[in-house]
């Protein structure tokens, strides 16, 4: 968010010298609110964060439902899955885990 504002404030400059003000939090919920960006002003663990590469954060969200063809064989985050799916809890350890698979498909 600090980094948004910074680049509105030059952008604006010229309008900032006139008097006017700058409402960069209503430009960031405008474009929430097309799609472009995400930026959660209510939310106070995200309000200081705006998204920028939508498809980047939807990437990410994506590999925790591809099915992993490693999972099936690797019984050790067998119950970290089924955690997930019954109960909504993501452990960091099969974050590490879907996240390191999928830079060894990748890298291949």
């Amino acid at each position: 968010l600090e980094e948004v504002t910074q680049v509105a404030q030059e952008v604006c400059r010229g309008d900032l010298a006139k008097g006017k003000d700058v409402d960069v939090a209503s430009l960031l919920q405008f474009h929430h609110h097309l799609g472009h960006i995400l930026y959660f002003e209510e939310n106070p663990k995200l309000k200081d964060r705006v998204i920028i590469d939508v498809a980047w954060l939807l990437k990410i969200f994506s590999l925790l439902f591809e099915p992993l063809a490693v999972d099936k064989q690797d019984k050790r985050f067998r119950d970290h899955y089924d955690l997930l799916r019954n109960e909504g809890i993501f452990l960091e350890s099969l974050a590490e885990h879907i996240w390191c698979s999928n830079d060894e498909r990748t890298a291949k």
